[in-house]
């Protein structure tokens, strides 16, 4: 089951933040980014895993980390991944990102 903990990331522009299980994925729009390969880069994915699951919106099991990882993504890039049905609540995170 996918929480979405959305409500607690507002300070973040057009934040996306969502837990299933011990994993926890967060998309938000930083502002222009150079990543190595040249591209400008807008967007940040934040993956973090975590010590305990994620059950309800208020459980902040999001912050339980026990590592984290982020990927700085085109606009481009996420369009092509589904980001439009993503902001349509059509498809989760989860769903754009296959984490194994």
């Amino acid at each position: 089951m996918v929480v979405d903990y959305s409500q607690h990331f507002t300070h973040l522009k057009e934040a996306i933040a969502q837990g299933e299980g011990k994993n926890f994925l967060l998309l938000f729009k930083y502002g222009s980014v150079k990543r190595l390969d040249g591209k400008i880069g807008e967007w940040v994915v934040e993956y973090r895993w975590l010590s305990t699951e994620c059950r309800h919106e208020d459980d902040e099991a999001y912050v339980c980390v026990e590592g984290s990882d982020e990927t700085i993504w085109t606009e481009e890039e996420l369009r092509k991944l589904g980001l439009e049905d993503l902001k349509r609540g059509k498809i989760t995170l989860f769903d754009m990102f296959y984490l194994f």
